[in-house]
Parts: structure tokens; C-alpha cells; sequence
């Protein structure tokens, strides 16, 4: 409920690497803010996994760490 998304959604948040969907930037700001994340660090992280090129997915997970 604190994210404010569906249990469909959650399901397919819960899933998001079979399903190849991800979350709204919304959304992920959300969890990292609950989670006690910085949300810039857990966007690039998420963007390092989205991404199918292998040298934008190395600067976006060394942006993230």
C-alpha cells in the first residue's frame, strides 16, 4: 500500500526478470526511499540491469556504487 501500485503490479515487480518489466521511476524512488536508499544510486543501478548494451550497463553500475 505504501507504494501505491496494484497486487498485479507487485507480482510482476516481485517477477521483474522473467517479465522483462520494470517498475515506474516512481515506484523505484518509493522502495529506495522506504528502504533507506539514496534513489539517484538505485536508479543507476536499476538503469545498469534494464539496459542490454554491456558498456552502458558497466557506467551505469559504476555510477551506482
Amino acid at each position: 500500500m505504501k507504494l501505491g501500485i496494484t497486487d498485479v503490479s507487485l507480482g510482476e515487480f516481485v517477477r521483474w526478470r522473467e517479465t522483462g518489466k520494470f517498475p515506474s521511476d516512481e515506484v523505484l524512488f518509493k522502495i529506495s526511499e522506504l528502504a533507506g536508499e539514496d534513489k539517484i544510486k538505485s536508479h543507476f543501478a536499476t538503469m545498469a540491469v534494464k539496459l542490454k548494451d554491456p558498456d552502458l550497463s558497466a557506467a551505469y553500475e559504476a555510477l551506482a556504487s
